[in-house]
């Protein structure tokens, strides 16, 4: 009789382990096959991990455009520390945002449709709401659709 068929005893220690991985590859650029211009300046990336990330970069990917076949997007309408937080967040990391570039983060996931990160970035405003700023806050839950904030603000 043969024995049972193997399961691995840590399966979830494998997707970790990977995007750590490759998060590594991207700081020492290893095998990085798209870059992403901003301002001026390059961000060296992996397609596999941005297609992954969201469908902004798969539809980019699988349609053939311009930018795919050629290596790179410039993207120079967003700001460039908005988009390294972006490819930080896609790669595993956790980028640390100031409270300034909040409604760039929401606007460019947006743009991006990493719903995802929109909702983590809701999850912080709704901690950080105070009287001081609730106007303003409120005026980005209806920009951005933040039904929560919203009602809080």
């Amino acid at each position: 009789m043969a024995p049972d068929p193997f399961t691995p005893t840590h399966p979830d220690i494998f997707p970790v382990e990977t995007l750590a991985s490759m998060y590594q590859m991207h700081q020492e650029e290893i095998l990085t096959d798209f870059t992403i211009k901003v301002q001026g300046r390059s961000i060296p990336c992996h397609r596999v991990v941005l297609a992954a990330a969201g469908p902004y970069f798969s539809a980019l990917f699988s349609s053939g455009m311009r930018e795919a076949q050629q290596g790179a997007v410039t993207m120079d309408t967003m700001d460039y520390d908005v988009m390294e937080a972006l490819v930080m967040y896609m790669y595993g990391g956790k980028p640390e945002v100031s409270w300034e570039k909040i409604e760039n983060i929401l606007e460019a996931c947006e743009l991006m449709q990493m719903q995802d990160l929109k909702e983590q970035m809701s999850e912080y405003i709704l901690s950080h709401i105070e009287p001081d700023n609730c106007l303003n806050l409120q005026n980005i839950a209806i920009t951005y659709g933040l039904k929560e904030i919203k009602k809080k603000a």
